[in-house]
Order: C-alpha cells, then sequence, then structure tokens
C-alpha cells in the first residue's frame, strides 16, 4: 500500500516536535525537499544493484490532467542531432520529468505505448540506439521511444505511427509530485495525493532522515537485502 507525502512529513515532523524544544524552527517544506530527495536516492542505490528490482508500488503514470495518456504531436527532425532534416518524429506536447537512473538503460520506464495501457509497449532506447535502429527485417515496423531534452520522442520506419495522438507512459520517477503534475494546469498539488512509496520505503525514509538531517535514532527497518547504504550528502 503506497502512501502520501504529508503522511511521511507528519512522521518526520512528529517525532521532531517532540524531540526539539523550538518545532517553530521546523520548515515542513525543507522535510518535503528531504523526504523527495532519499526517495530518489535509496531506488536508486536499488537499482544500482540490480536494475530489474522495480517496486511495483513506485510505479507512476503519467497524465494530462483528465486520465493517464500524454499528447504527442509531430516534430521535424532537425530538433535532434544526428538524424536527417526534413524527416519527422512524434514528441510529447509537455516535458516528462526525470525518472531514476539506472545503468545500461535511458532511466526507468516501465511502459511506453498507445493510450490503451493494455496495448503492447513500444521500445525503449536511447536515442542514439533509436536513430540507428528499425532497419532490420523484422523490426521494420517497430516503434521506438527515448528520453531527449526532457521530452519523449517516437521514431519508426513505418509512417503509421504518426497517426498517434496520445501515448501512455509509465516508469518510477525522481519526483512524484512533478509526474502527477504533467499537463494539469489549474491543479494545485496538497500533498495528500499518492506519492507512490511504499509502506517500508516510508519507514526507511523516515528513520533516514531522523538520523542524518536531525541526529535523532529511531527504529530503523531491517534491510531484506542486507546491502542498503546511504551516501546522500545535503
Amino acid at each position: 500500500m503506497s502512501v502520501t507525502r504529508n503522511e511521511i512529513v507528519f512522521d518526520i515532523f512528529e517525532t521532531l516536535r517532540g524531540k526539539i524544544k523550538d518545532d517553530d524552527s521546523i520548515d515542513p517544506r525543507q522535510i518535503a525537499e528531504f523526504v523527495k530527495d532519499y526517495r530518489a536516492d535509496y531506488l536508486k542505490q536499488r537499482l544500482d544493484r540490480d536494475p530489474f528490482e522495480i517496486d511495483e508500488s513506485t510505479i507512476q503514470y503519467l497524465g494530462d490532467g483528465t486520465s493517464t495518456v500524454v499528447q504527442v504531436s509531430k516534430v521535424d527532425s532537425s530538433s535532434l542531432s544526428g538524424t536527417n532534416v526534413g524527416k519527422h518524429l512524434m514528441r510529447t506536447t509537455v516535458a516528462i520529468p526525470d525518472t531514476i537512473t539506472r545503468i545500461g538503460f535511458p532511466g526507468t520506464f516501465t511502459h511506453i505505448g498507445p493510450a490503451n495501457k493494455l496495448d503492447y509497449s513500444f521500445t525503449v532506447v536511447s536515442y542514439k540506439t533509436a536513430i540507428n535502429s528499425g532497419y532490420g527485417r523484422f523490426n521494420s515496423n517497430e516503434i521506438f521511444a527515448f528520453p531527449y531534452n526532457g521530452y519523449i520522442y517516437l521514431l519508426s520506419r513505418n509512417d503509421d505511427f504518426k497517426m498517434l495522438q496520445y501515448i501512455t507512459i509509465a516508469g518510477v520517477f525522481d519526483d512524484p509530485e512533478a509526474a502527477y503534475m504533467v499537463g494539469k494546469t489549474n491543479y494545485f498539488y496538497t500533498g495528500d495525493e499518492n506519492y507512490y512509496t511504499s509502506q517500508y520505503l516510508k519507514r526507511y525514509i523516515v528513520s533516514t532522515i531522523l538520523k542524518e538531517k536531525f541526529n535523532i535514532i529511531v527504529n530503523q527497518p531491517e534491510d531484506r537485502k542486507d546491502d542498503a547504504t546511504h551516501k546522500l550528502e545535503k
């Protein structure tokens, strides 16, 4: 079961109030920043150890404010280095937040595909791989998706992909708030939204922030893999 950012911040705040005499000096906004950073740092450590160890509770679908789809439009390939001018690709109309980095992968996108989430997935690659792909006998119709300069691009040797209007994008994002707000122009983020963080990860974040930022020791959850190392410095 995932938790909200406010739940994590509240747990930290309540512990600090019992340990620090001047609780007016505690800034919830700073704690929220710590939560975001420590969550991302922990997940990166896990993926550095095993790039396939992705917790389902951390996977987040992007949306345009009304559904879990992102609009794409046709753009000229001149926006990309190493491609032929005059060719066209498809690109998301909004910027896409960063995902957790993984060695050997273009981030942590778990699904990029057509608007129907149950449909097939595109092949997610780096842009250098994408512009050199699709020339084989069996992949000439394949659609390649790749992140580049803050957007997701689509490329295929078959022009049918240019008929796409919306796609679905899912991944493990550095900042769940930024991912949640994609396409939402008239929404105020409260912190009560799903923060795509498991109960176990919540306990780890709380105990580690208290220890490393405030020198307060609480019962830290046992590392189930016995390999947790936290090296984030702020």
